[in-house]
């Protein structure tokens, strides 16, 4: 054991370089034994040394939502491909790894083109109608319990020639679009992933994930697995103190915080909603009924929820089995928005997560009181305020329902937009 520190102290010391050499020539299983026998102190400052950040982004690379037919088809083919190479599945005869989540409204899949063909993707899944993949095999009710909101960073995969063992053109753009995606668009404050136990000191030491508490390492699709989680607000501020103390994380510290790259490409909404699904019955069909066989591989729990979730949609037709008659439609579908309000009597402002024809969701340290109605002035974009009268139906900590109670057309004339632009995308 004092032997492998050691090396592993000569490795950071001033005989970097002929160290770095000399450990090029071993065989790479024996520089992963070596390093997982290191102190984790030690791991970090190892990983930070060997990671190459880019300075720059090629301009023939480039980052966006899926925002086609074909770049989730390709997203889902890249995905279906490295998880059968990671035996993590067996080859499926179509050619996709397509999971009931992807047809959610709070999911948005990212990929990474190069010359305008999908090299890299992965999916950031909101808590929703289905929870998230990883509650199935840890407890997460750290999250579940808090008003915060979590998403899961899910479905990553990257073509080979594209992959690098500690980071990479596409790897570190990719989770800067997540980072940048989630904070500015998306409202999501928490982001947690599964990785493989050896990946642990990379998302901790670098990117200031910690361990979800209560969790351990499971069997997760045959191979060992732990949950991490980052508080995306208390990253960014680790970020910055980074950036300020110059310390070995600075660089990675201003390309996650302060680097700007006109080849990430974010969305350009109409309104301030949180959403980017672009699953319409067209997609809906070609993708994930004719080519991708969705049916035969969703549980029934999934379609009963999923069947219950689009009864108001273009794509009801499609779930035309029965479904549990104990979960009952929503007969008034819910928007995620992030949207400034204000209440007209005492100035206080609020942010407000979704709203629906009937009423919205606020979030507000105020204390708003139960059965009292307020007039309200919500901000629908930087030119459009609309005037509710609206009661408070519902009280969870910080989170705060209203019911609309004053007929008003402006209001109605909103949600049909919404609706209209944003074809199936209904809050969960």
């Amino acid at each position: 054991m004092d032997n492998l520190i050691f090396i592993g102290l000569l490795l950071m010391g001033n005989v970097w370089p002929k160290a770095t050499q000399f450990c090029k020539q071993l065989s790479k299983r024996f520089k992963q034994a070596l390093f997982s026998q290191l102190p984790l102190s030690l791991k970090g400052r190892l990983i930070k040394r060997s990671i190459k950040i880019p300075s720059d982004i090629a301009s023939n690379i480039s980052f966006k939502i899926a925002n086609t037919e074909v770049d989730l088809e390709n997203a889902y083919r890249i995905l279906h491909d490295a998880y059968v190479e990671q035996t993590f599945i067996t080859p499926q005869k179509t050619g996709m790894r397509i999971i009931s989540h992807y047809a959610l409204p709070t999911t948005t899949t990212v990929v990474g083109k190069f010359d305008d063909n999908v090299v890299g993707t992965l999916s950031i899944i909101k808590s929703g109608a289905l929870g998230i993949p990883m509650e199935n095999y840890f407890d997460i009710s750290k999250f579940q319990n808090s008003n915060s909101t979590y998403a899961e960073i899910s479905s990553l995969a990257i073509k080979k020639e594209f992959r690098r063992d500690l980071g990479g053109v596409v790897f570190f753009p990719l989770l800067k679009y997540v980072f940048n995606y989630c904070t500015d668009f998306f409202n999501v404050e928490n982001l947690l992933i599964v990785v493989h136990p050896k990946d642990e000191v990379f998302y901790k030491e670098l990117l200031f994930f910690e361990n979800i508490p209560n969790t351990g390492v499971v069997d997760y699709m045959g191979v060992p697995a732990i949950a991490l989680y980052v508080n995306l607000p208390k990253a960014m501020g680790q970020f910055k103190d980074a950036i300020k103390k110059k310390n070995s994380n600075h660089l990675l510290s201003s390309f996650f915080a302060e680097a700007s790259f006109s080849n990430l490409n974010f969305p350009n909404r109409k309104f301030q909603t949180t959403n980017d699904s672009i699953l319409n019955k067209e997609i809906f069909n070609s993708l994930f009924i004719e080519k991708g066989n969705f049916f035969e591989n969703i549980s029934l729990k999934d379609y009963t929820k999923l069947k219950c979730l689009f009864t108001h949609t273009s794509i009801a037709h499609v779930f035309n089995k029965n479904f549990d008659q104990g979960i009952i439609a929503r007969a008034h579908h819910r928007y995620n928005v992030k949207m400034k309000g204000q209440d007209i009597d005492s100035g206080n402002e609020f942010i407000v997560n979704d709203v629906s024809t009937k009423g919205l969701q606020l979030k507000s340290h105020l204390n708003f009181e139960s059965g009292k109605i307020y007039e309200l002035v919500i901000s629908v974009n930087s030119d459009i305020k609309i005037k509710i009268e609206a009661i408070v139906v519902s009280i969870n900590q910080t989170a705060y329902g209203f019911q609309i109670i004053s007929k008003n057309e402006d209001w109605f004339s909103f949600i049909n937009l919404l609706h209209q632009d944003h074809f199936i995308k209904v809050a969960v």
